[in-house]
């Protein structure tokens, strides 16, 4: 299969600069997919009309860094939809807390975000219940199972 690097990401990011584009999906699940190949995906923010943006971004070496980077897609101007998916990928609580940024997103109506399969705590997921802030949010999915138990 293809193994897309961070340098693989860098250069889908230029897809920001393709004249009028409304929507987006890149699938780049199970791939090599690093820090910096995340925070090159962020700048798609600077897509002045992408209105549709999806992330399958499962089972990659993305840590909390690259996924407080993709929380910068809040100030895409034009944003309406994201899908997010980050299982498996090494997150935890500073990601998500970075994540819940997504709140000031001007005109993001519908949301999903796919953490399943991280260390995300109780802190995190009260840092994502900030969501419910958002004006504008009218559809949202969150996936969750975290890899972290309680011992007693």
């Amino acid at each position: 299969g293809n193994l897309i690097t961070d340098f693989g990401a860098e250069a889908l990011s230029s897809l920001k600069n393709t004249p009028g584009i409304r929507e987006l999906t890149l699938n780049l699940g199970a791939n090599l997919l690093g820090n910096l190949g995340a925070k090159a995906l962020a700048s798609l923010k600077d897509a002045p009309s992408l209105r549709s943006l999806t992330l399958y971004l499962f089972w990659n070496r993305i840590m909390d860094p690259g996924v407080a980077a993709l929380a910068s897609l809040s100030e895409a101007p034009a944003l309406q939809v994201l899908h997010m998916d980050v299982q498996e990928t090494h997150i935890g609580d500073e990601a998500v807390i970075a994540l819940a940024s997504l709140k000031n997103a001007p005109l993001l109506h519908t949301l999903t975000l796919d953490l399943r399969g991280n260390a995300i705590s109780e802190v995190g997921f009260m840092a994502i219940s900030e969501l419910h802030e958002m004006p504008s949010l009218r559809n949202f999915g969150l996936y969750i199972k975290s890899k972290i138990r309680s011992v007693t």
